[in-house]
């Protein structure tokens, strides 16, 4: 039964996997490919908050700080400096391990409301810093002429290339999550999000394991920050604001706190949708909210729970009958 269930699900990914590399093939039209690259980043910036969010249970509003300030290390790098983009990525990251430390530290040893006070005061200090520091950040003029990625003659400023590479990125990504959830320190922070208190009377560090959870995916939104800085070329410090922090959340909470698939679907619905919904003009976003609220109403527990909900309700009906 395993073998058959295990089977599917790697038809299932092939089939995804093959979908998503075929897809930039079905529209031509350079802004759609574009639309699709950030959808991609967003995604691996969502599977970092899931870290602190999804699995662990803490309500996370600094993920828009963490991936701004991704984005400006590598662009100011990049373009004050000259450093290679891969090196200014790398430096990204490594940031997002200091980030991790230095907030996560003093700010996970608080609770509900207090943390999220915490990281919502880190959020409104870092986007007042990159606004007001113009001797470094350039302040409301942005940096401009950030260079793009580039590999053996591949140049990544082109969507559909950047696409493949993103893409790459984000399954690496996928993968390192997965490993992580159904590791032993996985299901403590799985444990902690359900009952914390129990967690405390086995003896367990839950501060120690929380910053752990919160540095790496501190790292991953830099690293998503990163590359949306080389993907755009251009970074503005009112891009990181609090509605781009509702907006990670969004993904998250929409497509199915802790899961993986979840995140990938979040982001994918958050990010198209709103696009699609344009033709209804300056009524687009309130038709978005009222759909977001009514998904949240009969979908609690996100898009990973629909197929469980289908088939209990099937089930239900069957036993009517």
């Amino acid at each position: 039964m395993d073998r058959k269930k295990n089977g599917k699900r790697s038809a299932l990914l092939a089939l995804c996997l093959l979908m998503a590399i075929g897809l930039p093939f079905l529209s031509r039209n350079n802004y759609n490919q574009i639309l699709m690259n950030q959808t991609i980043v967003y995604i691996i910036a969502v599977l970092g908050l899931n870290f602190t969010m999804g699995l662990s249970g803490q309500f996370d509003f600094s993920p828009a700080a963490i991936f701004g300030l991704g984005s400006y290390m590598t662009g100011l790098l990049s373009v004050k400096l000259g450093i290679s983009p891969w090196l200014g990525t790398i430096a990204a990251v490594l940031f997002g391990l200091v980030i991790g430390v230095m907030i996560g530290y003093p700010s996970l040893r608080l609770k509900g409301v207090y943390f999220v006070l915490a990281t919502l005061g880190f959020l409104e200090a870092t986007r007042l810093l990159l606004t007001n520091m113009t001797w470094l950040t350039e302040g409301t003029n942005g940096v401009a002429g950030i260079p793009s990625y580039q590999l053996i003659g591949i140049n990544f400023g082109n969507p559909r290339n950047f696409y493949y590479l993103a893409l790459f990125f984000m399954i690496i990504a996928m993968v390192i999550s997965k490993r992580v959830i159904d590791s032993k320190w996985g299901r403590m922070l799985i444990a902690i999000k359900d009952n914390d208190v129990a967690v405390e009377g086995c003896g367990i560090d839950k501060a120690s394991i929380k910053i752990k959870a919160y540095i790496l995916g501190s790292c991953f939104m830099t690293f998503a920050g990163a590359m949306n800085a080389h993907m755009f070329q251009f970074i503005h410090p009112s891009d990181f604001n609090f509605d781009f922090t509702v907006k990670f959340i969004m993904m998250l909470m929409l497509g199915g706190l802790g899961t993986i698939p979840g995140c990938v679907m979040g982001g994918i619905v958050v990010t198209i949708l709103p696009e699609m919904l344009k033709f209804l003009g300056e009524y687009y976003w309130l038709a978005f909210s009222t759909l977001m609220l009514i998904m949240v109403m009969f979908i609690p527990y996100g898009f990973v729970s629909v197929p469980e909900f289908v088939r209990s309700k099937i089930k239900k009906h069957r036993g009517r009958a």
